[in-house]
């Protein structure tokens, strides 16, 4: 029996998601297969991917909390990337 060789297979380059690191070709590359993505950053190096999800039972309880919570404000993470910005403008 002969063995016939496949054609390798292509791969795409994985989706974009927030908090990846990237470089900015990598970066382009991703973004350029999700064209219906249109709120994408890339800021020294990190990917932020923006976009407004609320809970509407929270909205229609007025629950402040939860907003925050989904909204992301309350992470640890959002903190130090304001006051990295903030510290970047004042070195300004």
């Amino acid at each position: 029996m002969i063995a016939v060789a496949s054609p390798p297979e292509r791969r795409r380059p994985p989706l974009l998601e927030t908090g990846d690191i990237l470089g900015a070709r990598d970066f382009l590359s991703r973004w350029e297969q999700m064209p219906n993505l249109k709120n994408a950053e890339l800021i020294e190096g990190v990917v932020y991917i923006t976009g407004l999800w609320l809970s509407l039972p929270a909205l229609l309880r007025q629950d402040g909390r939860e907003l925050i919570a989904t909204l992301g404000l309350a992470d640890p993470t959002h903190a130090a990337f304001v006051a990295k910005l903030a510290a970047r403008k004042i070195g300004s």
